[in-house]
């Protein structure tokens, strides 16, 4: 039980909130762009976090992905088109068939 609690007391030291903010900034941008999603994101930032520590890089790459995921909401706002690919064919069909 005590490591339970210093691992949850360690996780809210100001390098690693620090880290958590920035990296959840950063996913935003990065879900809301055409084309990248959270795993890529983090694939492409993942060089950022080579010179942190262990704690700190962690709770940055956990910022990157739910950042990204909830920027990919946005989306739809921002291009007109629809976050998931799999439903653009299903919106394109319905947009279409309205158009007659």
């Amino acid at each position: 039980m005590g490591s339970y609690i210093k691992c949850f007391t360690s996780s809210f030291f100001s390098p690693v909130l620090i880290a958590m903010v920035v990296g959840t900034t950063v996913g935003v941008f990065i879900g809301a762009l055409p084309g990248l999603s959270a795993t890529m994101g983090i694939a492409v930032l993942i060089p950022l976090t080579f010179t942190m520590e262990p704690l700190v890089a962690l709770g940055m790459m956990a910022g990157i992905f739910n950042g990204a995921m909830y920027g990919e909401r946005y989306r739809p706002f921002c291009y007109e088109y629809l976050a998931r690919p799999l439903v653009s064919p299903l919106f394109l069909t319905v947009t279409l068939w309205r158009k007659g």
